[in-house]
């Protein structure tokens, strides 16, 4: 009986001992498996931070993981673009540091609606100081990151440079804004001062002046100028003229093309106008490939202009040169006009003083003409007992001379009118005329007249 139950015994130990060890193998088999699945899950999660760090490292925008305002990481972009190093700006503060302070304030009223879960992103454009300085404009993309309590534990921010757009945009709407001003102007001078009006506005310049070219008489005129701070006007009294031989703004003409001085003490083509200035760039308006005015502008300051202000002018010499050509071909023609004008007027004078000296010399000289006439008659007819064939001949001549010279002097009278007399078409017998020219002018002994049919 003892021994059936130790052998009992002894078969449940082995049982267990065999179960136990395909458990411990089944445990080891499944530890394996386990930490090999641990392994593969470590393996992606690194590939996948190596990809996320790659796409951050290699993004165009800059991206910031901040904290409380501090940022604890950054990408190369942002580095680039602010000109910092990486531990510069880990050690500074995105509102207090880096922010322009006109845009602090939206700044903080936008983290303020985030971080009381009252929002869970925001877009913004603001201003990041850069390292030399300047400020670059840029569009702030930020989202939250919470904890399981809901509250802000970082910020994600996703950074762009939109400067070049901005840049775009505004000298689109300042092009579009050009083009609406001057549509439907004819004024060579109000076209003038929009466009100086204009350029001011958009570049916040000194000073602007338009000038129109004549290219025949080799002068450009001033016809507007106008600054950001005080828009001068388009008077039209005292303009300035120059010769295309004169100024950075004639060589702008002669060249064709457009002029950029940053230091007019060493130029000498710079021309002094109301007052010196440092740096002086100035555009020709081209219209089918001839030069029809220029934009020029002064400043102060060494080293002003750029080539961002060269584009500026062109874009808007370019869009304004159609509507300025215009103005200049009807100022020509009511110039023209002007001109026809005032020569009708001085013909008109000058024929009614035609009339006018015509019936004085008529009269003056029909008097004398009347006097001989009856005198001869009368001599004639005193002497008719006396005068031989030959002399009451030579009386007839001398009656007839008088007669033609008073139909010269009544034809003289009917020209000086010939305005108010209605056209008459006669045949005219040219025979009798030559033959009346003969008999009226002198011909010398020498001279013989033959008359040919």
């Amino acid at each position: 009986m003892l021994n059936n139950k130790i052998s009992i015994l002894e078969r449940a130990l082995l049982r267990e001992r065999k179960a136990r060890k395909e458990a411990e193998e089944i445990l080891e088999k499944k530890s394996f498996e386990l930490y090999k699945t641990q392994k593969q899950i470590e393996e992606l999660y690194d590939d996948r931070n190596a990809q996320l760090k790659l796409i951050v490292d290699n993004s165009s925008l800059g991206i910031v993981l901040s904290q409380d305002g501090k940022l604890i990481t950054i990408n190369r972009a942002l580095v680039n673009l602010l000109g910092y190093s990486y531990k510069e700006l880990l050690s500074m503060n995105i509102s207090d540091d880096l922010t322009h302070p006109e845009d602090v304030k939206e700044t903080e009223y936008q983290t303020n609606l985030l971080e009381t879960n009252r929002i869970d992103r925001f877009s913004i454009q603001k201003r990041y100081l850069r390292k030399d300085g300047s400020y670059v404009l840029c569009k702030t993309n930020v989202s939250a990151v919470r904890d399981k309590k809901g509250e802000v534990k970082y910020q994600v921010a996703l950074i762009e440079n939109v400067t070049e757009i901005n840049k775009k945009t505004k000298m689109l709407n300042t092009l579009n804004k050009l083009s609406v001003s001057i549509l439907g102007k004819r004024d060579l001078y109000e076209i003038g001062w929009e466009i100086a009006k204009t350029t001011a506005e958009h570049l916040q310049l000194e000073d602007c002046v338009v000038y129109s070219v004549n290219l025949e008489s080799g002068i450009l005129t001033q016809i507007a100028t106008a600054s950001h701070s005080l828009y001068k006007g388009n008077d039209k009294t005292n303009l300035f003229e120059l010769t295309i031989n004169e100024g950075i703004v004639g060589k702008s003409v002669r060249t064709s093309d457009y002029q950029m001085v940053n230091d007019t003490s060493k130029c000498l083509d710079y021309l002094v106008d109301d007052s010196f200035r440092y740096s002086e760039l100035a555009v020709p308006i081209i219209a089918n490939g001839k030069v029809i005015g220029v934009i020029d502008s002064e400043n102060s300051k060494k080293n002003y202009f750029n080539f961002e202000h060269v584009e500026v002018f062109k874009n808007i010499a370019s869009l304004a040169s159609a509507q300025f050509n215009s103005a200049i071909s009807l100022a020509k023609e009511k110039k023209t006009q002007l001109e026809k004008d005032k020569l009708l007027i001085k013909l008109e004078k000058n024929n009614e003083e035609l009339k006018n000296f015509a019936h004085v010399v008529s009269h003056d000289l029909k008097s004398p003409l009347r006097s001989m006439s009856a005198l001869i008659s009368w001599i004639k007819e005193d002497n008719s007992d006396v005068f031989d064939q030959e002399t009451s001949k030579n009386c007839n001549l001398l009656l007839a001379k008088i007669h033609k010279m008073d139909s010269l002097i009544n034809g003289i009278l009917k020209y000086s009118s010939i305005d108010k007399i209605e056209k008459v078409s006669t045949n005219v017998n040219l025979q009798k005329v030559v033959e009346e020219i003969i008999e009226t002018i002198y011909i010398p002994e020498k001279i013989n007249i033959k008359l040919k049919n």
